[in-house]
């Protein structure tokens, strides 16, 4: 009789285990059905950052982020064609201006600065400078961001046509990068003695290491800024997000990671 009651008693309590654990797990999926999604375009370059903002946002706001990062360009066309989205950040103001004239941005705000550099191999084994002269030197590898695929490579063309340099270096360069993580790969794998690239890209963790930024002479940091998408699913969410981005906290979020 003992033996039976402890087994009934071990069924018992079995059987309690199972609907604690099968209660959690639905209000954990409600929970989740329940939270609403903030969907983020977000350049390259500015992921860290962005990443960091993501988390105490969704700590804030119990809500859920998702952050679709790449080439600027490539951003801006999948917002284009599929007219979905809350927050577009690029790496070039320029790409907002233009997403803003044909409709598809509400609100903007700028959170911060990028600037390009030159970038050479950690401790410039070859000691260069920051004269963009260098980028037409036959006796270097050159390698620059593709105007037409990102950002970057958008700067640059206006940077060097300035200097009215930009078909020469072209000519010069090894081969054109798509974006700023194709430009620091240049640099990692010894494929490029020099590239130009945003400056805050040094501070990415796997480049810290590997390579450093030289300012160039005469450029001017260019603002870096967020926008609030038309199409958005949850436009008061993405008002927040934008608001608490360009606050003094998500500023220094920015700055922190050299922007």
């Amino acid at each position: 009789m003992h033996s039976i009651r402890k087994s009934v008693l071990g069924l018992v309590a079995l059987f309690l285990f199972f609907l604690v654990v099968m209660t959690g797990c639905q209000n954990n999926t409600e929970s989740t059905q329940q939270r609403k999604t903030l969907v983020v375009f977000c350049g390259a370059t500015m992921i860290s950052p962005m990443m960091e903002l993501a988390r105490v946002f969704e700590q804030t706001h119990n809500v859920i982020v998702e952050m679709s990062y790449g080439g600027s360009q490539d951003l801006a066309k999948s917002i284009e064609v599929n007219q979905l989205g809350d927050i577009f950040i690029p790496g070039f103001k320029e790409f907002v201006d233009v997403m803003k004239v044909k409709g598809h941005v509400v609100d903007t705000e700028q959170v911060g600065q990028n600037e390009l550099a030159i970038f050479v191999a950690k401790d410039n084994p070859k000691g260069l400078t920051g004269d963009l002269a260098q980028l037409v030197d036959p006796t270097l590898a050159v390698v620059i961001g593709h105007e037409d695929l990102g950002s970057v490579g958008k700067e640059s063309k206006k940077v060097l046509s300035a200097q009215n340099i930009y078909e020469s270096v072209v000519r010069n360069t090894v081969f054109m990068a798509s974006d700023s993580k194709g430009l620091s790969l240049a640099i990692r794998e010894g494929k490029a003695d020099l590239v130009l690239n945003w400056k805050a890209v040094a501070r990415l963790k796997g480049n810290v290491d590997s390579m450093e930024a030289i300012p160039i002479e005469g450029v001017v940091p260019r603002p870096l800024v967020m926008a609030s998408l038309a199409h958005s699913a949850n436009p008061e969410l993405a008002k927040s997000f934008l608001q608490f981005s360009a606050s003094p906290e998500g500023r220094a979020v920015f700055e922190r990671f050299g922007f």
